[in-house]
């Protein structure tokens, strides 16, 4: 969903509750206009990606993320069905000093490309 619109409504419903605020009423301006995106844990998606990385011998972790990525671009404006996913620990992506394993790399490069020939249904 809109999660802008969400936490303005909840905003709105408290500010509702003092005689102050109903007399000077909250504005809203967001700094990025970036709003979040989401994909049902059951589309054929998540499956495809699941399989691939038990496939390499890992186990699937479906999480929310903080922070934003392209995924809201191309979730909500190409209507394309998106993950996350990268190699590396979450913790530290983007970060000064962000790093992988070359083991998490090939890890990851085979994930991928096992999830694009299930995808395409190339094989």
């Amino acid at each position: 969903g809109n999660v802008k619109k969400e936490i303005e409504e909840y905003l709105l419903s408290i500010a509702n509750t003092d005689s102050w605020l109903k007399s000077n009423p909250l504005e809203f301006e967001w700094f990025v206009d970036a709003d979040c995106a989401e994909i049902d844990r059951h589309h054929e998606l998540v499956g495809i990606m699941n399989r691939s990385v038990t496939r390499i011998g890992h186990e699937p972790r479906l999480s929310g993320m903080e922070g934003h990525t392209d995924m809201s671009l191309l979730t909500k404006g190409a209507q394309t069905p998106t993950v996350n996913f990268g190699p590396g620990p979450a913790s530290i992506s983007h970060q000064t000093n962000e790093y992988c394993s070359i083991c998490d790399l090939i890890d990851a490069t085979k994930i991928l490309a096992l999830s694009i020939v299930e995808w395409s249904g190339s094989c």
